[in-house]
């Protein structure tokens, strides 16, 4: 295989092709069971008190596991790893099923499962990421970033909407069976990736010492920690308008289901392509792109408050998507740029306990919006973001350099 367009040169390694689609077919699943699971404890207790404690079960392990699981990707072996995960997600979706059909499900079993899946992904996520360093060169790796972040975006686009169709025309064990033989086709392509040869490395510390000795390596590291701590008060400044798109969609916009699937659906897009335009960039004036970005949200937002038209809403929300889908992998490239290559699946792991804590964002904005109104907090949160772009773009030379 020998591609030449630049913003898909990860594909020229066929071992990062295996791991794309494995990963891209693995988050198919979690969308599918992620919305089938929803509608289904809603249909069954009418509690959105109970959907949102099943929901939030998955996030449980990544806030307090999920440097463990970093650990244990940086010791062990990434594809075998893959392996067990991938195996463990299957059987979960298959003990759904079986439940469906023997009328034996209650929304505590879901539950269950729900902080199952999360353990699995605190370990499956950084033992993927931590493989790419190990299979693509590292002037490859961050176009591979950026292009396994597309994949995800292409997941979350187009699973959800084949989920809410088949549970429509057919019933929740069907989705949840599609889901499990995604999971199958997954763990069956991770079988053919190849590892590395590497000289085995005996460990005798434990696994705990390991992802303490991560987070002594990340605060060490000033410009990988800050580089996190930059990118966190992005996404929480970010993250608030997604959840709360349907108050927007009510108030504002004076409409229903339908203008909230359109706005969704562009956030989704805007976001994909702003995956691709990150794996299409040279290696220059990363640092400051990923400001630029963070700006760029911040005017979207600000533009969503002031014009409260819905196709511009629509247009609006597009770029805003751009700006957050370019700096999640961005935020990524940067941090990994000069790190050690060992405490890769560590420092990823501690990424995604971060952002295990993003949904804690949406509740102090939720009780302001019904406060101070929906297009006051947006407005707020949007000048936070230019605030805080243009500091860290006049303050922080460092990153601005940053190629």
């Amino acid at each position: 295989m020998n591609i030449s367009i630049p913003t898909f040169k990860a594909f020229n390694n066929f071992n990062y092709c295996l791991i794309w689609v494995s990963t891209t077919l693995m988050i198919c699943s979690h969308q599918m069971v992620a919305l089938a699971q929803s509608y289904w404890i809603y249909d069954n207790t009418g509690s959105a008190t109970i959907l949102g404690v099943v929901g939030i079960a998955a996030a449980i392990p990544l806030l307090f596991i999920a440097p463990i699981g970093g650990a244990v990707a940086d010791r062990f072996n990434q594809k075998k790893l893959m392996i067990m995960c991938q195996t463990l997600q299957m059987s979960f979706a298959w003990a759904v099923v079986i439940l469906l059909v023997m009328d034996l499900m209650v929304w505590q079993h879901l539950l269950v499962i729900g902080l199952g899946y999360g353990i699995i992904w605190a370990t499956n996520g950084p033992a993927r990421q931590a493989l790419l360093p190990k299979i693509l060169d590292k002037s490859v790796l961050p176009n591979g970033i950026a292009l396994i972040t597309a994949g995800m975006s292409i997941a979350g686009l187009i699973a959800p909407a084949i989920a809410g169709v088949l549970y429509a025309k057919f019933s929740p064990e069907f989705v949840f069976f599609v889901s499990s033989m995604l999971s199958v086709i997954s763990l069956v392509i991770a079988l053919f990736i190849r590892m590395p040869k590497s000289k085995a490395e005996v460990k005798v510390t434990k696994i705990t010492s390991d992802a303490i000795d991560g987070l002594k390596y990340l605060w060490s590291d000033t410009p990988t920690r800050m580089i996190l701590i930059i990118g966190m008060v992005f996404f929480f400044m970010e993250s608030p308008v997604h959840s709360l798109l349907s108050v927007l969609v009510v108030d504002v916009y004076k409409l229903e289901s339908e203008g909230l699937g359109l706005l969704a659906a562009m956030l989704g897009v805007g976001g994909l392509v702003g995956n691709v335009f990150i794996a299409s960039m040279p290696p220059k004036k990363r640092g400051l792109i990923f400001i630029f970005l963070a700006f760029l949200s911040g005017c979207a937002l600000m533009g969503v408050s002031l014009i409260p038209v819905y196709m511009a809403g629509v247009i609006i929300l597009t770029f805003q998507g751009f700006a957050g889908g370019g700096q999640y992998p961005m935020m990524q490239i940067l941090m990994l740029k000069n790190m050690d290559p060992k405490y890769y699946g560590r420092i990823m792991s501690i990424i995604m306990m971060f952002f295990g804590f993003m949904p804690l964002a949406v509740l102090p904005a939720g009780i302001a919006s019904d406060i101070l109104g929906i297009r006051t907090i947006i407005i707020i949160l949007g000048v936070g973001l230019l605030v805080t772009s243009s500091l860290t773009l006049f303050t922080q030379k460092w990153l601005r350099d940053m190629d």
